[in-house]
Formats: structure tokens, C-alpha cells, sequence
């Protein structure tokens, strides 16, 4: 027993004698992610004649993804088994959704795992495309995939988002800065600058406002949107950083 624990601590510095008297203790900790401190109840072995401490391969993975369930809880990331959901309400494959999204292999099977935390842009993203299935039948269709159809939504071919004057207006100025049109920026918007907390809101605002559903569509796609990802996740963690400053002092 005590031999496998000891074969399943990688690059172990305990000697052979602290394998002879180790402890498995249980005890409150936290765990560091992106910047932010999480809780955490963690197994260790520790010898209980030196006092060192390690954790088996197999400890540090279940407090990793214990960690990464309450940082997705604490800062509103859909769970693994969320996305599984969605995915299966889609009727897709882990791979159409790769596919779909222009995602590497492996990608949403990790997510799905708990193994990796997906990016803001892209959870807020599948959220989106759970309230507008024609944003999916567009992004199969840019990337020649087939898709099941969702509420009718590969049943259009260039699905499009067609804002009410009133919404355009307040959209206009930042489209022109963008140098892309009002529709396009609304879904940029809706996909990758806003957090949970306040994402439902959003999107029954626009929801609302919303006249209906014609056959265009502006020519956008996932690459745009993956580009553009990284400038806002920096901001995002510098805010975060900034925040953590202002509490501790």
C-alpha cells in the first residue's frame, strides 16, 4: 500500500524511511487560480518523523479539479456537465462542436473532463448560441460542417440578427470605430465582453428588442472572435489584479 502511494509521487524528495512512516492527513487549504485564491479540502501524506509533506499524482489531480469546480462556481463558468448538457441538447459530437467553434482536438472533451477551464469568450459564446441557434448553423457553415438542426436554425442558411433602429443607434459610433456593422458587434459583444453575472440580462435585453430573424447574416467567424480574445482576457485579469491589490491593503 504504502509502496504504491510512494510510486505515485513523481520526482518524490522523501527518503525510503519517510516511506515507512507516512500519515494520510486531510485538512482545509486553498489553491491559487489565475490569481484568485480558492478553498479547498486536500489529502497529503505526510512523515510523521520528519514532518515533510507531498502529494500523490492522483491527490493533486482531485484537488486541482476540485479547485477549478468552485473558481467556474465563484466566477460564473458553465460546469463540465453544463456543457456536456448543451452539447447533447444540440445533438452534436464532441467533434462537430471542435469543429464547429474551430477548435482543436480534444478541446471540448476536455472542458467536459473538468481536465481544462474554457475561455470567458467561448463560455459566454456557447451560452449565446443556446439563445440563438442560428449563430451555430452560421459557424458550421463558415467551417463546412454538418450539423443536426436546432429549433429550425440549419434550416437557414445565413441566419441574421436584424437590430431595431433604437438599439442600432446606441451601437452605431462603436461599429464605426470597429469598422464592422451594428449586427456584428452586438454578437461580438454578446460573446466575449460580458460576464455571467450580467450576461442574462443582456441578452434579454437584446432579446427583447429584437424585430425578428431574417436571412442575412454579416460575414464574422470564430477566428475574429479567438483574435480579439486575448487583449480582453489580459484586461480582465489586470482588473482582477487591481481588485486583489485594493483588498489587501
Amino acid at each position: 500500500m504504502r509502496g504504491e502511494t510512494m510510486g505515485n509521487m513523481q520526482g518524490s524528495t522523501m527518503s525510503h524511511a519517510c516511506e515507512e512512516h507516512l500519515q494520510l492527513v486531510s485538512r482545509e487549504g486553498t489553491y491559487a487560480i489565475h490569481g484568485t485564491e480558492v478553498p479547498v479540502r486536500e489529502e497529503l501524506y505526510r512523515c510523521e518523523v520528519c514532518g515533510e509533506e507531498e502529494y500523490s499524482f492522483q491527490q493533486m489531480q482531485a484537488v486541482e479539479r476540485q479547485a477549478a469546480g468552485l473558481y467556474r462556481q465563484q466566477e460564473g463558468f458553465l460546469q463540465p456537465e453544463e456543457i456536456r448538457a448543451l452539447r447533447e441538447r444540440w445533438g452534436l459530437t464532441q467533434a462537430q462542436l471542435e469543429d464547429a467553434l474551430g477548435l482543436g482536438r480534444k478541446t471540448v472533451a476536455r472542458w467536459e473532463a473538468g481536465r481544462v477551464l474554457q475561455q470567458r469568450s467561448l463560455d459566454n459564446l456557447l451560452r449565446v448560441i443556446d439563445r440563438f441557434p442560428q449563430v451555430l448553423a452560421f459557424l458550421a457553415g463558415q467551417q463546412s460542417v454538418d450539423v443536426p438542426s436546432i429549433g429550425g436554425a440549419a434550416e437557414i442558411a445565413e441566419p441574421s440578427l436584424r437590430l431595431p433602429r433604437s438599439l442600432s443607434e446606441q451601437l452605431a459610433q462603436r461599429a464605426d470605430d470597429e469598422g464592422v456593422d451594428v449586427n456584428t458587434l452586438a454578437v461580438m459583444i454578446l460573446s466575449q465582453g460580458v460576464e455571467r453575472r450580467s450576461l442574462n440580462r443582456e441578452l434579454e435585453r437584446v432579446n427583447q428588442k429584437l424585430d425578428h430573424l431574417d436571412g442575412s447574416f454579416p460575414q464574422w467567424n470564430t477566428a475574429a472572435l479567438v483574435a480579439d480574445e486575448e487583449p480582453w482576457l489580459r484586461e480582465h485579469k489586470q482588473i482582477q489584479e487591481q481588485n486583489a491589490k485594493a483588498v489587501a491593503f
